[in-house]
């Protein structure tokens, strides 16, 4: 990773708090796709991941964890839905 002034070891990134889009839900809980059609299961937490599956508006996901990405300003949850583990955006749950 290259070093810049002023910035953390992810170039781009302001030093200091980075807001992220999304919202906020502790592992081990439920929750409800929000999106209006599907949210995608990424293989990894990031925008352009492979897709491993689809879960449906109003279908129920587990959360096991979380992490903000920079690059896109999202907090992604790792989530598992119907035997497959991947990354759905924060922005297309809500609470269950």
């Amino acid at each position: 990773m290259l070093k810049e002034p002023g910035f953390n070891t992810v170039v781009g990134v302001p030093a200091g708090p980075t807001a992220f889009r999304g919202n906020n839900f502790a592992p081990g809980t439920g929750a409800i796709v929000l999106s209006a059609q599907a949210a995608r299961l990424r293989a990894q937490p990031r925008l352009g991941s492979e897709i491993l599956a689809s879960a449906n508006r109003q279908e129920i996901v587990e959360v096991i964890d979380r992490v903000g990405n920079p690059e896109d300003g999202f907090i992604w949850y790792q989530v598992t839905y119907q035997g497959t583990t991947g990354w759905v955006r924060g922005d297309l749950l809500q609470p269950a």
